[in-house]
């Protein structure tokens, strides 16, 4: 289920009335007979690392993208970084060999580097950002807001404190990357959401391996309540260093950031008390979608008022939250799509294996208000269709005749919408252009089948809880 609601969101980023035309200098667009998407090159350079899962798990997902839109993609991760580094490979790739850029901006250097090209090369972002309002001026970005994460984080801190009724406690928080600016709103935030009641240490090392000896030492005695990393890796460290001063038995509330596989053990176990996702998945494939969908049409949705970024996180992860034990096989392995060639791995239940998806098995239904004959409507539906081959899934969508009068639309809209809940479908995409059609999807949500609003009906749709994409009186937005 989790690449349904992916795909809906990535879908209308080409068919909705929420896109408009920007043009960049190098765009080359050519659609004589067709767009030839293998014809376009899509490059990301990040600060990420080859060697940590975090980041494995990102450029995995970020291939399986490009091979969903057929567009040629290139990402080498670093052994260790560096700014100027990095800054210095994002002004090279503005020489005309990509189509468009996906950059992370974890330091000044780095988006001075961005400034300097955008204008030359179409830039999307994701992941880390230093600047909501620099972060506007690029086409798309994604991610989870740092100083809302440090929020979340703080805020639960808090709540477990209440709960055994500590009104002040000692904090250690590990800066296992002081040289990533993008860092310190995450960390500011979690000292203000905790300032009444957490006096905080916060050890810096720009190598927590090399430095175990000292960590070991500043958690010598036992003496922190509460203790809080930036990551998984950093979190596995303190652990030890916390064994090896035999502080493991001491109550305390151990928290941190992104989710794995061992990750979800210490929550399941009571080890750890809280992780905060960013949703990796996410936050990585989409950029590679709007990316491609940019370079080869020039559409590209409404950057959001807030933040700047399209949130893929924060989301709080607790024992109580856990995804199921497929779920969490599958995300270490970024939800591998099957090919032609493959054979299914394992079936899809809760034994923890991960069965690679059989995108043709997916069944999607579009039952909006659009009827036959409308220019408006004929350019919508025919972006489902190419969506639905980009994604290889299985997609039902039909029009009302033309001559039936708007409440004959929407007694039918309800019917079908009805209908289609009590099949076997995967997922749904509607519009609502009466309130009389809210009620109708209830049998969808009621059997878990996500639902996506498009078109008609946003104010509907954010009320419901519903995932709305599309065009509302002041602005254009696509809202979660």
């Amino acid at each position: 289920m989790m690449i349904i609601l992916p795909f809906l969101v990535l879908l209308f980023s080409s068919s909705s009335s929420s896109s408009f035309l920007v043009l960049a200098q190098n765009l080359k667009l050519d659609c004589d007979p067709c767009i030839e998407r293998a014809n376009y090159n899509i490059k990301a350079i990040t600060h990420g690392l080859s060697d940590e899962l975090f980041w494995q798990k990102n450029k995995a997902s970020m291939i399986e993208a490009s091979k969903d839109m057929g567009v040629n993609f290139v990402m080498d991760l670093y052994d260790t970084f560096d700014s100027e580094t990095m800054a210095a490979d994002i002004r090279a790739a503005a020489d005309g060999s990509v189509d468009a850029l996906i950059v992370t901006i974890p330091t000044k250097e780095v988006q001075d580097a961005v400034a300097d090209v955008k204008d030359t090369v179409s830039v999307f972002g994701f992941n880390q950002d230093l600047d909501d309002d620099f972060t506007r001026s690029l086409l798309g970005f994604v991610g989870s807001d740092e100083a809302e994460a440090g929020q979340v984080a703080g805020k639960q801190i808090v709540s477990l404190l209440e709960e055994d009724d500590v009104d002040k406690a000692s904090g250690f928080l590990l800066n296992h990357a002081p040289e990533l600016e993008g860092l310190e709103a995450r960390i500011q935030n979690i000292q203000d959401a905790t300032k009444d009641v957490v006096d905080w240490t916060v050890f810096k090392s720009d190598d927590i391996v090399r430095d175990l000896q000292n960590l070991t030492a500043a958690l010598a005695n036992c003496t922190y309540d509460v203790i809080q990393t930036l990551g998984t890796s950093p979190m596995k460290v303190t652990l030890s260093a916390l064994d090896a001063n035999d502080c493991m038995e001491d109550k305390k509330i151990l928290g941190t950031f992104d989710v794995s596989t061992e990750i979800y053990d210490m929550l399941s176990t009571g080890m750890l008390d809280f992780s905060v996702s960013q949703q990796t998945y996410l936050q990585s494939s989409l950029p590679v979608v709007m990316a491609s969908l940019y370079a080869s049409t020039g559409l590209v949705l409404n950057v959001p008022t807030k933040f700047g970024k399209y949130l893929s996180g924060p989301k709080l992860v607790t024992a109580d939250t856990l995804p199921s034990a497929n779920i969490q096989a599958c995300s270490e392995v970024a939800f591998p799509v099957c090919s032609s060639d493959d054979a299914l791995l394992a079936s899809q239940d809760d034994t923890g294996a991960c069965a690679c998806t059989n995108r043709p098995d997916i069944k999607l239904s579009v039952i909006t208000h659009a009827q036959k004959g409308s220019a408006f409507w004929d350019t919508i539906y025919s972006a489902f269709d190419t969506a639905a081959m980009d994604m290889n899934v299985s997609l039902g969508a039909s029009r009302f005749d033309a001559e039936l009068t708007s409440a004959e639309v929407i007694e039918k809209q309800i019917t079908a919408i009805e209908e289609a809940c009590r099949s076997e479908i995967d997922g749904l995409i509607v519009s609502f252009p009466d309130a009389s059609t809210v009620d109708a999807v209830k049998g969808c949500t009621e059997k878990g089948i996500p639902v996506v609003v498009i078109n008609a009906g946003p104010d509907l749709a954010v009320d419901g809880g519903y995932h709305y994409i599309g065009q509302v009186s002041d602005a254009n937005v696509c809202t979660n």
